[in-house]
């Protein structure tokens, strides 16, 4: 069965919290080649993306347009990369 982003956000809203696999299925590869690409270390990439997902799923019912679900799914990604980027200015700073 092949929905729409949309239709995934619902019916995870609705409690079929299972379809979120489905959305990761769909825009794992995706995400990780873009903050691949930002930070230029997979390991980084892997561990923003995973938070990026969880961030996600669990804000899933703050999310105003459910059809726009990657788009809104990259900024939490932005979000995520600015903080791991403080995080090792913090170290640096700290040595």
């Amino acid at each position: 069965m092949h929905l729409t982003d949309k239709e995934y956000v619902e019916r995870c809203r609705d409690g079929h919290t299972e379809d979120f696999g489905l959305l990761v299925d769909r825009y794992q590869k995706p995400l990780f080649s873009y903050l691949a690409w930002r930070v230029g270390s997979f390991s980084q990439a892997e561990e923003a993306a995973q938070e990026s997902f969880v961030r996600a799923f669990m804000s899933l019912k703050k999310l105003r347009k459910p059809e726009s679900f990657y788009a809104w799914l990259l900024g939490i990604a932005g979000r995520v990369l600015k903080e791991q980027f403080r995080e090792v200015e913090r170290r640096q700073k700290d040595r």
